[in-house]
């Protein structure tokens, strides 16, 4: 295939676009049914530069007021990372840009505990119905997931981190409505039965 000008790629991405709206005319919500839209007010973002993960992590959610001003004592939160490839590739997601950095996850599980929650359950739905949370490596090797959710569950006991690969070790599955074809989808009870939800993806550089 040739190189493509400027001008191709953005007449392309014109087309597709286009093409992408005719097809949620013809496929989308029938006539009338408004598209959902849960909140109308605007999303807050930080931006945080450095080299060290824990303390950019810190300043992040300092951001906004701390993980106390997030969640409440005594509530169950559901930390939900991007580690969707581990237990699937034979190479390291965290290395190769495909997964979020273990340090910001085990930062964000620990400001939480902090803050007083019971429980804080880092859970993934990944590709894989199972895989080992000790192969999720900080960049520097030194510690992973697991060993970290050991520790913090010595040093802020009676709370507790839980380590959960969602798709096998579900206790239940809820049925939430969505206004899509597909009308319900069953998510797992650790997520929906959560006082609250942090996700944390990552700006994917891969495919």
């Amino acid at each position: 295939m040739g190189r493509m000008t400027r001008r191709q790629f953005l007449g392309c991405g014109k087309k597709a676009a286009l093409t992408v709206a005719a097809a949620g005319c013809l496929h989308g919500c029938p006539p009338g049914t408004p598209p959902l839209n849960p909140v109308s007010t605007t999303s807050r973002v930080a931006a945080v530069r450095g080299l060290d993960l824990y303390a950019m992590t810190r300043e992040a959610l300092e951001a906004f007021g701390g993980a106390a001003n997030i969640i409440q004592p005594g509530e169950r939160v559901l930390v939900k990372p991007n580690f969707g490839a581990f237990g699937m590739v034979k190479y390291d997601p965290v290395h190769a840009g495909d997964a979020v950095k273990p340090e910001i996850v085990i930062t964000v599980a620990e400001e939480c505990l902090k803050a007083g929650a019971a429980e804080v359950i880092i859970g993934e739905g990944g590709q894989a119905n199972v895989f080992s949370w000790a192969q999720i490596k900080t960049l520097d090797g030194l510690t992973n997931v697991e060993a970290e959710a050991a520790r913090m569950n010595e040093v802020y006991a009676p709370a507790k981190v839980t380590l959960a690969c969602l798709n096998s070790q579900s206790p239940a599955w809820d049925m939430v409505p969505t206004y899509t074809k597909l009308n319900n989808l069953y998510v797992s009870s650790m997520v929906t039965r959560a006082d609250r939800v942090i996700s944390i993806p990552v700006i994917k550089s891969h495919r």
